[in-house]
């Protein structure tokens, strides 16, 4: 049989795992800075497989209707500030690749990914987002300071506030004052899809194997819808954007195909109102007794039906 516990505590979690309780942690259950712990034991392994159908992307959202963050050189500006491979390496210790554009680089294989380094520089750019905020004309304040605003965290674990932590520090040498705020799941959701009560937005979507089902929901006007969770919470509407996205979900022809999404990606990099962060690759924490438990690109929504136990 197989027993499912909710255990909402990583640290207990970790420990049922450790002495032997739980046998098996799905998307991050167990987090990275114990699997990687427990991956250097003898009973435990942890593996990437079982994620392919979800192409997990660690995000900013942002209100681009009201707020500090209306003006796309601002949101650029971050985008360009920020180190992911030191969220990468230091958060999530090691699990991931920095995004480059608004598409998954796993969407290369179909030819519809295009990078777009000017947005989403390899290494972090200061100067050149300085830059940009004077010459937009967001200029600091006598303390220093260009804006100021609330960061709101997906309230998935001690991760996401660490990120919270680097991103508050990050942002500060060109002006950008953050408070952090890590409230209860309902609480989140209700701030950011139905009331909008939100300025800047940490969170993950996931880009699925077909990306007019993962992403368009981010980018088009019709997926402005109040209440929903997980679609265009920016609020951000572009009519030529629009045209493109319908062209896009219906041309057959791969390579008029790949030039459309090109178009697309092109116009989300100047715009920006999700930036990407990296593509996260979630971990599954298992006890080695534990066989043939991720045997589909569907991992832990699959059956079960293989797995057996080897006493």
């Amino acid at each position: 049989r197989i027993v499912g516990r909710f255990i909402p505590d990583a640290s207990t979690r970790t420990a049922a795992m450790e002495n032997g309780e739980v046998m098996y942690g799905a998307y991050g259950a167990i987090p990275n800075i114990d699997a990687v712990r427990l991956r250097d034991m003898d009973s435990f392994s942890v593996t990437t497989d079982g994620y392919s159908m979800i192409n997990p992307m660690a995000l900013i959202e942002f209100n681009t209707v009201e707020g500090p963050f209306t003006d796309a050189a601002i949101r650029k500006a971050i985008s360009l500030t920020l180190d992911r491979n030191f969220l990468i390496e230091n958060i999530w210790f090691g699990y991931g690749k920095p995004a480059s554009s608004a598409l998954s680089t796993n969407f290369s294989a179909t030819g519809l990914y295009k990078p777009e380094p000017e947005a989403y520089p390899e290494s972090p750019k200061i100067e050149e987002a300085i830059a940009l905020l004077d010459e937009a004309g967001i200029t600091p304040d006598a303390d220093g300071v260009r804006a100021r605003a609330s960061l709101d965290l997906i309230p998935y674990g001690e991760d996401w506030r660490r990120a919270g932590e680097y991103m508050k520090q990050a942002l500060a040498p060109i002006g950008i004052e953050l408070e952090l705020r890590y409230e209860d799941v309902p609480t989140w959701l209700n701030r950011v899809y139905a009331n909008y009560d939100f300025e800047i937005n940490v969170n993950y979507f996931y880009q699925l194997p077909d990306h007019v089902l993962g992403v368009h929901r981010h980018y088009g006007t019709d997926q402005i819808r109040q209440g929903t969770h997980f679609v265009n919470s920016s609020r951000y509407s572009n009519p030529e954007l629009d045209v493109l996205l319908g062209s896009g979900a219906q041309e057959a022809d791969a390579e008029k195909r790949s030039e459309i999404y090109g178009e697309i990606q092109g116009i989300l990099a100047e715009d920006l109102p999700v930036v990407n962060l990296f593509e996260m690759q979630f971990l599954t924490v298992y006890n080695e007794k534990l066989k043939d438990h991720a045997t589909s690109a569907l991992g832990a929504y699959g059956p079960f039906e293989r797995a057996w136990i080897d006493d």
